[in-house]
């Protein structure tokens, strides 16, 4: 199967995004408010699985079978 070049860019543009609201949710749970970094800390652990996803469809859109 073969992706566009649009579609490959998506991929890695939503790649990217969540790589970048990562690093700023890791920021966010050392915040002085406990409750900032608790829900955080929440968002990052449901983050982590979608940025796992997303690296993984942006290897099939990088390396197509």
């Amino acid at each position: 199967m073969s992706y566009t070049s649009n579609d490959r860019e998506t991929v890695i543009k939503a790649t990217q995004s969540a790589n970048l609201l990562h690093q700023d949710l890791q920021s966010l749970v050392s915040a002085d408010h406990l409750l900032l970094g608790d829900y955080a800390l929440d968002l990052l652990d449901a983050l982590v699985v979608i940025e796992r996803k997303l690296q993984r469809l942006q290897e099939v859109v990088d390396h197509p079978a």
